[in-house]
């Protein structure tokens, strides 16, 4: 088994700037097979959800955890990263209870750009356990 990961664009809403920018928000539905993941934000989103964030601006993720039976049975860590292994978005250490938010401008002082090979990693949740992504890029 492997982790179902499922992608769906959640909303999106204009900005008020005079670059006409929006704010597009991504939701990742995660279920864990027990292991780590380690994939492309590419891969993950597929061509049309990937075209729309491409060259964006990561400005946030949101953890959210599941509940009940689907709660990860331990802390864990979160990380999306460039294809040097530099966090763009980072939580190590995520409470199995508690929904965190991380903006991009913790890791680098600014927001950073939404490149190829930017990848989503996730350390063991356990088997079955949930938890849900959203992903907040600035587009324009």
């Amino acid at each position: 088994m492997a982790w179902t990961i499922t992608a769906t664009e959640y909303k999106t809403y204009n900005i008020c700037s005079p670059m006409g920018s929006e704010m597009i928000v991504l939701k990742l539905a995660c279920e864990s097979d027990g292991s780590g993941v380690d994939l492309t934000l590419e891969a993950i989103l597929g061509a049309r959800l990937w075209r729309m964030i491409r060259g964006g601006w990561l400005y946030s993720a949101i953890i959210i955890p599941g509940t009940g039976d689907d709660v990860p049975s331990a802390t864990f860590n979160f990380d999306i990263q460039n294809e040097h292994d530099m966090s763009k978005i980072s939580v190590t250490d995520h409470a199995v209870d508690a929904n965190t938010e991380n903006t991009g401008s913790d890791e680098f002082g600014r927001f950073a750009v939404v490149e190829d090979d930017d990848a989503f990693t996730v350390a063991t949740l356990g088997d079955g356990n949930t938890m849900d992504v959203y992903i907040y890029i600035m587009k324009g």
